[in-house]
């Protein structure tokens, strides 16, 4: 799965999915979801989602529920989008997308109208605390491991510092007013204003 902080929708490419344009992309075809090979999967009649991404790629397909299990945490009934269109490739061995942005963001609560129903919320019940903390090794990029994701909070050994707490400015997205940003190489940038906080623009 690709981690994304910048929407908020997990989506799975389905076993009858196709290219929604037959453009380069496609779906993803490592792992593919057969909805008629779960015991647990439930389907919501005739609600279909489309999701789409600032970059043009896209996923659709119709709202489930299924079990879940993802950093060793099982969430029964998750909502998702098993896609049988899809146009997206980041690294070709992708599986879907779990998205962990505000629900602000969730095409699957709006189309369900289930505000919670988000895997930051949904993951989020099953924590002691609703975060997460992402970690990307950039001395590794194109590599299956460069990276890490901890539920539940953000693993100590992976910054340096203090972590700072932000109040958030927007419902559709994880964004903060900033007065100033250093960065590793000391240079200071003083421009205000709002920032995003999406680490997918790295992937």
């Amino acid at each position: 799965m690709l981690i994304d902080t910048g929407s908020a929708d997990l989506w799975v490419a389905a076993t009858n999915c196709q290219s929604a344009s037959g453009a380069n992309g496609g779906c993803p075809t490592t792992n593919l979801y057969d909805f008629e090979a779960s015991s647990t999967a439930k389907g919501f009649q005739g609600v279909r989602v489309a999701i789409d991404y600032v970059d043009g790629e896209l996923a659709r397909g119709p709202a489930l529920e299924d079990t879940f299990i993802f950093g060793g945490v099982t969430v029964k009934n998750m909502e998702f989008v098993a896609a049988d269109q899809a146009d997206f490739w980041a690294c070709g061995q992708e599986d879907g997308v779990l998205g962990f942005g505000p629900r602000g963001a969730s095409r699957v609560a709006a189309a369900l109208m289930t505000p919670s129903a988000t895997p930051s919320n949904r993951l989020g019940e099953k924590l002691d605390a609703t975060q997460i903390g992402i970690w990307l090794d950039d001395s590794q990029l194109g590599d299956s491991y460069a990276g890490e994701v901890a539920l539940g909070g953000a693993d100590s050994e992976r910054f340096d510092g203090q972590l700072a707490w932000l109040s958030r400015d927007d419902n559709a997205f994880w964004s903060a007013q900033l007065q100033e940003v250093t960065t590793l190489a000391g240079i200071k940038i003083n421009s205000k204003g709002n920032a995003l906080f999406d680490e997918s623009v790295f992937l």
